[in-house]
């Protein structure tokens, strides 16, 4: 698959795995599925949350290994930036890899 490819699927996914999604809806929640509802995405919407029974009539995934299918997409909702978990203070890194292609590692650190 050409890096082109690659593109399209996180601009355009066919599916997404919603990691950490809020149960709270309305304005203030930034929950992650309602909005992709809202605005009309048109993929496949796989929440994960290993705990919760029913988010806005979707049932949440487990777990990776419960997966349906491999994503397109996997966002991942960390909560809010000023929290002790929030972006602002996370180390994150992130591994792609797609088929036969080699991964991708990218890290971030607080304060850079």
């Amino acid at each position: 698959m050409l890096v082109g490819e690659y593109m399209y699927l996180f601009f355009e996914p066919r599916s997404v795995v919603l990691i950490g999604t809020s149960r709270q809806t309305g304005p203030g929640a930034y929950n992650n599925l309602e909005i992709a509802v809202s605005y009309g995405y048109p993929g496949r919407i796989l929440p994960g949350a290993p705990k919760v029974p029913d988010i806005m009539g979707y049932r949440p995934i487990p777990g990776w290994p419960d997966l349906p299918e491999v994503p397109d997409l996997a966002v991942i909702s960390l909560g809010g930036a000023g929290g002790a978990h929030g972006p602002s203070s996370a180390h994150s890194t992130v591994l792609t890899a797609g088929g036969d292609q080699p991964g991708v590692c990218r890290r971030r650190h607080p304060g850079r």
